[in-house]
């Protein structure tokens, strides 16, 4: 063989090395990846180093001569011949895993790739005791024999079952998966082909090392994607989960307030029945919303809260406004769990059993504010981890927050002066 064929398979194995080295790291230390699948990458990789180390043995002996060096050579063309079969093998069970079959090894098209892997394992250990495959002479070197092409008819075949099986499971694949697949399956293949007709360059090696990290990228991104939606969808239900918590608390504290002033007072508490109705009419459906809406429909509810504990209290309860800035969008239930616990847990446990609930709004450079305060019973700050009713609907409002926008609720509170909680939301938001 010439130096330039030598040097050309020094460069192919070289590189394909590199590539699967790349390939094995990435698997090793990559995130986001379901953990059979990273096992599968990490035993394929392995492989496939192992596979690029056999390819560049060869090539850094290759003018070497004698019985030693032949030996070497059969060892070395045996390993690479053996593990470029299971590579291709290896992907039929992969492909039919990600399709989603729970016991993919019992599929018949898996059941094929076994079979035709075996015709190719007794042809190679029979190719090591004759000389009609190939053969190493006792000099080191290098001949195919008459029926060398035979040799490469099963891996090329088990390529082909793995087109049928990514074909007869598209449907159960996403986009990126069969694109993975494709890609993988028709790179080696080509190689396969080159090789065979073109004597001497190993580009079945080149082939399958970038088939297979390209097929990795493809994967893993996918897999990634999946990561991130489900932690979307998590998010999503743990803002529900607190707003079914906060949901109870509202109705319930309503209808307590009805109640007392049915007994109290009943031409309000008829109003207040009214008042309760047109509220749920009008705004049912955001007591499910987990989107931001703008401030002026949740400070609406909030007011309509607000007139409800106004027939219970009457002149005990007064509210200041102070909006400057309206024009933005805040996480719904969020403002009028704040000016009920300013009610309900500042002001009426005080010991005047009176108060005043200020509520501001306000832009600033890169957030808005939105603020309720308090001059009620207030309590001790430190207590704020506590699982009582108004800790635990202050903490579900800031995680809701920080779930929904990005934004933070503050809390300030001294027992004897009251308790101011400030809503920060971004701009970008």
């Amino acid at each position: 063989m010439s130096e330039g064929l030598r040097n050309a398979n020094i460069v192919v194995a070289v590189a394909g090395l590199v590539i699967s080295i790349i390939g094995l790291m990435q698997a090793l230390f990559g995130r986001f990846m379901e953990k059979d699948t990273r096992g599968f990458f990490l035993s394929f990789f392995g492989i496939l180093c192992t596979y690029d180390i056999f390819i560049l043995a060869r090539a850094l002996t290759w003018y070497n001569t004698g019985p030693g060096w032949a030996i070497l050579s059969r060892i070395v063309f045996f390993g690479q011949a053996l593990l470029s079969s299971i590579l291709a093998f290896l992907i039929t069970g992969f492909l039919l895993y990600q399709s989603g079959h729970e016991q993919w090894w019992k599929q018949r098209v898996f059941f094929v790739a076994y079979v035709l892997w075996c015709v190719y394992a007794l042809i190679l250990f029979y190719a090591q005791f004759s000389k009609v495959v190939y053969y190493v002479d006792d000099q080191n070197g290098y001949h195919r024999g008459p029926i060398f092409p035979i040799i490469m008819v099963a891996p090329v075949i088990i390529m082909i079952v793995n087109l049928f099986a990514l074909h007869q499971n598209r449907d159960r694949l996403t986009q990126k998966q069969r694109h993975a697949f494709l890609i993988y399956l028709a790179v080696p293949l080509l190689g396969i082909i080159m090789q065979t007709v073109l004597f001497g360059i190993q580009f079945i090696v080149l082939g399958t090392s970038i088939g297979a990290f390209i097929m990795y990228l493809y994967i893993s991104v996918g897999q990634r994607d999946e990561y991130y939606k489900k932690e979307k969808e998590n998010e999503r239900l743990k803002v529900n989960m607190l707003l079914a918590q906060m949901q109870p608390g509202f109705i319930i504290n309503s209808l307590n307030t009805i109640g007392q002033l049915c007994a109290e007072d009943p031409p309000r508490a008829e109003e207040a029945i009214s008042e309760f109705t047109t509220y749920l009419e009008k705004h049912i459906d955001a007591l499910t919303v987990d989107t931001p809406i703008p401030f002026a429909d949740e400070m609406k509810q909030t007011e309509e809260y607000l007139s409800l504990q106004k027939l219970r209290f009457g002149g005990v309860l007064k509210v200041v406004y102070h909006l400057d800035n309206i024009d933005f969008s805040i996480p719904t239930l969020t403002l009028q769990p704040l000016v009920e616990n300013a009610v309900i847990h500042g002001i009426r446990e005080s010991k005047k059993g009176m108060g005043i609930v200020s509520i501001r709004s306000k832009r600033y450079k890169d957030h808005f504010e939105v603020t309720v305060e308090d001059d009620g019973v207030g309590f001790d700050i430190s207590a704020f981890s506590q699982d009582d009713d108004s800790h635990s609907t202050m903490k579900n409002i800031r995680e809701r927050l920080r779930s929904v926008c990005d934004g933070d609720l503050r809390i300030e509170s001294e027992i004897g002066q009251g308790t101011k909680a400030t809503i920060i939301l971004p701009i970008n938001q």
